[in-house]
């Protein structure tokens, strides 16, 4: 009727059809998103001293929690909520040590995944970000032109997001099982960023 202009008669049903529709619509996507869909509960380690300021850059350095958080028994009801079959973590100790906390209680079989390891900052590793700033202005310009330049003897954003989404296609695409993963800041940016399409630079 739109396309041959015909407006003089009366649609029957037209609000209670698209309506009926939408709701079909809604109904199933409640369904697959929330009943069928696999769900996936990533969580970042636990404080380090590390962490603390001045901030500096730790990647690869291998250090242990400083507390159990106080968020420990909101992530481990997120964990059961999901009922995960298999729990993955960076290899580093304090993904080992967080996921251990988080899933205490929980009978679910865990692994470590070299794939999940924070990026590497190669010789900034340990840094202050001012001295870092200081040592590899080239670095920091790059960033300025929103480049993806590799730390020196590093890695790039690239090369960490390629490694997580070999993990991703592995462990999660294709699959029904449920899972939770601990690892590290840059990881779960960078997976958020890609999800969002939000650009690197942001």
């Amino acid at each position: 009727k739109k396309r041959s202009l015909d407006y003089e008669t009366d649609l029957i049903a037209l609000d209670t059809e698209p309506e009926a529709f939408v709701r079909a619509f809604e109904d199933q996507f409640r369904k697959d998103f929330f009943s069928s869909a696999p769900r996936h509960v990533v969580f970042r380690h636990a404080p380090t001293l590390a962490n603390r300021p001045p901030i500096r850059f730790l990647g690869r350095t291998d250090v242990a929690i400083s507390e159990a958080p106080e968020t420990v028994a909101d992530v481990r009801s997120a964990i059961r909520a999901v009922k995960p079959a298999a729990a993955h973590c960076s290899p580093l100790r304090r993904c080992r040590d967080s996921l251990a906390l988080a899933v205490d209680g929980i009978q679910v079989p865990t692994r470590c995944d070299d794939r999940l390891i924070e990026i590497d900052y190669g010789a900034c590793e340990g840094m202050a970000i001012s001295d870092a700033r200081d040592s590899f202005p080239d670095l920091f310009e790059a960033w300025q032109r929103y480049d993806d330049p590799r730390f020196p003897n590093g890695e790039n954003t690239q090369m960490l997001l390629d490694r997580v989404n070999e993990f991703v296609q592995q462990n999660w695409t294709g699959t029904s099982g449920n899972s939770v993963v601990c690892t590290h800041n840059v990881v779960i940016r960078t997976l958020i960023g890609q999800s969002l399409n939000v650009p690197r630079h942001c």
